[in-house]
This record gives structure tokens, sequence and C-alpha cells, in this order.
């Protein structure tokens, strides 16, 4: 009966990390309503990614993606931006475990090329950053699989930049925020590209879980086997 046991544990562990592995992606895109973020690895060395996220919103208003290890917000990495116009912005920023004024400005600024644009109402900004950030103590690594949190609408009352923690007060709190169910797993460099998916709107169940849920009840099968 040992001997079983093992077998359906070794089962459920390589079927699940293996399909956790190949989900990977080296470019995607999330949705939701008018809101969308999308990445591509830059670089054969898999060091930098590519983002751009688009909502459609007033002129005066920001838009942000976060990085979390969960689904909430604090201890959140957070790029967030805004155009109206005439001035515009992208930040590198981080939620703490308060948040008492907001997503604050991280000391690194570790994003390398940014840029904005507006058309009518879809802002757009767009940002590179590290896959492995050289900042420890306010980005996350994307050497991992993340949960994408989303949010816009809040106002801005400072532009072009806002360079200190208390300006951080001058964003009104958003109007709309989320959390896709999807995580974002970029592909390291020792695996291949997988063909890209067409986009997700609602970050269905993915293959990777399906994979696992099988494993999980050929397991169970066979302690009840065992037991027997």
């Amino acid at each position: 009966m040992q001997g079983l046991l093992v077998l359906a544990f070794l089962t459920v562990f390589f079927v699940a990390t293996n399909a956790l592995v190949s989900n990977c992606t080296c470019k995607g895109e999330l949705s939701m309503g008018t809101y969308s973020v999308s990445w591509m690895i830059r670089d054969n060395n898999r060091s930098l990614v590519d983002f751009n996220v688009s909502v459609n919103t007033d002129a005066n208003t920001w838009v942000a993606v976060g990085f979390s290890e969960d689904r909430f917000m604090p201890i959140t990495d957070v790029a967030i931006g805004a155009d109206n116009g005439t001035d515009s912005f992208v930040e590198d920023r981080w939620n703490n475990g308060t948040r008492s004024v907001g997503p604050i400005y991280d000391t690194e600024q570790n994003f390398i090329y940014t840029s904005t644009s507006r058309y009518n109402d879809m802002l757009t900004i767009s940002f590179t950053r590290p896959i492995d950030s050289p900042d420890d103590t306010q980005d996350l690594d994307l050497t991992q699989c993340r949960y994408v949190l989303w949010a816009y609408g809040g106002s801005v009352s400072m532009f072009p930049s806002m360079m200190s923690d208390e300006a951080a007060s001058g964003l009104t709190r958003h109007t709309m925020r989320g959390v896709f169910s999807k995580q974002i797993c970029l592909c390291p460099a020792n695996e291949t590209c997988p063909t890209a998916a067409p986009p997700s709107t609602e970050a269905p169940t993915s293959s990777a879980f399906s994979v696992a849920n099988f494993a999980i009840i050929t397991f169970i099968f066979i302690l009840i086997a065992a037991i027997f």
C-alpha cells in the first residue's frame, strides 16, 4: 500500500508541475471590459518584457496594472500612468501594507522605456521592465507566476510627474478595479515559447489546472484502492 501511495504522490507532483511549467507565455493579453493589458518578452535572453495597458477613460484620470503574490492590493508592484493630451507620466510604484496614501513612488524607477498615447477616450501606457528586477524591496520579480490586478478612473492633480510619497495623495481613488483569475507566467530562457493563445477576457481555467485536477482524481482512486 505504501508503494501505491508513493506512486500516486509522484503522479500528482510531476503531472501538476509539468502542466504549470508548460503554461508559461512569451506574449499574451488579458482584458476586462475596455481594460486590457498585453505583454511580450523582447529579447532572446528573456531579461526584459514590454507591457501595454489600455482603457477607455477620461483625460484627467489614471490607469494602473499591478503584480501580486495574491489577489489583494497590499504588497503589490504597480505601474501607473496618465495622459491628458498635454502632460503625461508612467511610473514605477509600490503598494505597501498600509496603503494610506495609495501606491507610493518607488525609490528605484526600474522602467527602461515608457510612453503614453491617447486617442479620443482610449488611454494607453507602455513600459518595459526587467523580468528579474534588481529592486528587491519595492518590486516583484516576474520570474514567478503573479496575479494581475487592474484599476483605473481616479483623477490626477499633478502633471507631468509625481516625485515623492506625499504626491501620491494627488491620485484620487480608482473608480474601477479588479483582478484577473488567470496569472501571468513568463517563460524562462530554457523554455520554448508556445504559440500565443487568443486574448482572454474572463481568464478561463487553464489546461494546467485541468490536468492537475485529473492527477488529483487519479490520486484519490489509487488511495481508495490501496485502502480497500
